[in-house]
């Protein structure tokens, strides 16, 4: 018996034909295409991955290996970037993975059931069992990880640290940092030729992008730092130090400000609250170390400006020894020292440059004293009359670059490493900590640097300065 099928619609052959054809074309596609291969995040797993190098070369693991000891076991290409994931396993033993691609998979003949024809992955002893297990989440889930490797180049080389990994050859500050950034989250550090920068998560509320980075003043200051909310930030630096360490610098910070600024106004009184929504600060250092040079700029919003900038000046000239020693000469090789008191050695001068109005009090022989500056609300003070001159004069110094870091720049300056650390040491009695982002720096003294949000997403970045 046959069965004549009839259809009513003219556009129902039509229909039946293209369905025909999709299915032909969606079966030869199945049966030419692979699965996608999965990539070194989706097979590292999730619990034991401590550390994940994306494009690691030969080169740059040697560098790492003192902060990185592992990467001394692996056998690395000479050329190009490889992918090698650090594992920790259950008895707190490290292990590696390295997952090779290019040319030297041809030489390779034996193979893990997870190789692929462009890809082959080695590991230590027991590392590879850890890899790709059912129902074992993946680095790839990880929502830290798929936040910062968003920022992540794919030419580029970075790596993701976990909030589990640890560090080889590092000081206590390190420690300390470590541990305060451990609390907020994992990190992504990216490096290059001439830069790096690290990245994490931590929200932040209210951020505004910073409109300038500190003047590039002559000398050039060894550090330098422009900030938005100044307030708000030193409160939070303030506390990343251990309470023992806080006092310290707290007493070392208060003997400086007496040496240079006087007991009769306060830092906290009298300076702070003439900052404004932002604010730049640059220090230098004299060779000798007798002598510290400031310049603090920003746009103050305080309604008793004009009382605190007073009582800062009569802090100063209470602090200027009022002593002058003169000596001369005698024959037969004597030399009479005299020292007498001469008030008059102090001077007090009010001038205008240009659209500021400049007050002045110093000691006239050797030029130490306060110099503020006001332009409407722009407010700047010194200690140093040249470097007020630099942004006073008719030809203001040319504003400083920053690195360009991702989303929002809200932090930047100049660092001289080696000018820095001379000063924590002998200013702060700090030791300036060998921090990763020093680890992933390029070679070089002299750095810019920023401080940038994104989202969530707070990211570190250091460039050398051309």
């Amino acid at each position: 018996m046959m069965f004549r099928l009839r259809f009513t619609h003219p556009l129902v052959p039509i229909l039946i034909a293209l369905l025909a054809v999709t299915g032909t074309v969606l079966v030869g596609t199945a049966l030419f295409l692979s699965p996608r291969e999965k990539t070194a995040s989706e097979l590292l797993p999730l619990q034991e991955t401590v550390a994940f190098f994306h494009n690691l070369t030969l080169a740059d693991a040697e560098r790492l290996t003192p902060r990185f000891p592992i990467l001394g076991e692996i056998s690395l290409p000479r050329e190009g970037g490889t992918d090698v994931g650090i594992l920790r396993h259950a008895n707190g033993l490290y292990g590696w993975v390295v997952f090779l691609e290019g040319d030297v998979v041809r030489t390779i003949s034996s193979r893990f059931p997870l190789d692929t024809a462009s890809r082959v992955i080695r590991g230590s002893s027991g590392a590879l069992a850890l890899l790709a297990r059912p129902e074992v989440p993946s680095l790839s889930e990880l929502p830290d990880y798929r936040t910062l490797a968003r920022l992540a180049p794919e030419d580029g080389s970075w790596v993701f640290l976990t909030k589990n990994v640890s560090f080889s050859g590092i000081t206590e500050e390190d420690r300390l940092l470590m541990q305060h950034l451990r609390d907020r989250s994992s990190l992504l550090v990216q490096w290059g030729t001439a830069s790096a920068a690290i990245s994490f998560i931590y929200p932040i509320a209210g951020i505004a992008k910073l409109s300038a980075a500190p003047p590039a003043l002559t000398p050039s200051p060894a550090f330098s730092v422009a900030l938005t909310y100044p307030r708000d930030t030193l409160e939070a630096i303030a506390l990343l130090p251990s309470p023992s360490a806080s006092l310290l610098l707290e007493g070392t910070l208060q003997r400086q400000w007496e040496h240079l600024m006087g007991t009769e106004a306060s830092a906290a009184y009298d300076l702070l609250p003439l900052l404004g929504r932002e604010a730049s600060v640059s220090v230098l250092r004299s060779r000798t170390g007798s002598s510290l040079r400031l310049l603090l700029q920003t746009h103050t919003q305080d309604p008793d400006a004009a009382r605190h900038i007073d009582l800062l000046h009569r802090s100063v000239k209470q602090a200027l020894s009022t002593q002058r020693i003169t000596r001369q000469e005698l024959p037969e090789g004597f030399a009479i020292t005299t020292i007498e008191d001469d008030p008059g050695i102090i001077e007090q001068t009010r001038t205008q440059s240009g659209a500021w109005a400049v007050r002045a009090t110093f000691r006239s022989d050797t030029g130490e004293g306060l110099w503020t500056a006001t332009n409407g609300r722009r407010l700047l003070v010194t200690n140093d009359a040249a470097w007020a001159g630099q942004v006073t004069g008719k030809t203001p110094p040319l504003p400083g670059t920053l690195p360009p870091g991702p989303g929002t720049t809200v932090m930047g300056g100049v660092l001289e490493r080696t000018a820095a650390r001379s000063f924590l040491k002998n200013t702060l009695n700090l030791t300036l900590p060998s921090t990763l982002l020093a680890t992933f720096a390029p070679p070089g003294d002299r750095f810019l640097w920023s401080v940038s949000h994104t989202g969530q997403v707070a990211t570190v970045t250091v460039e050398m300065e051309n």
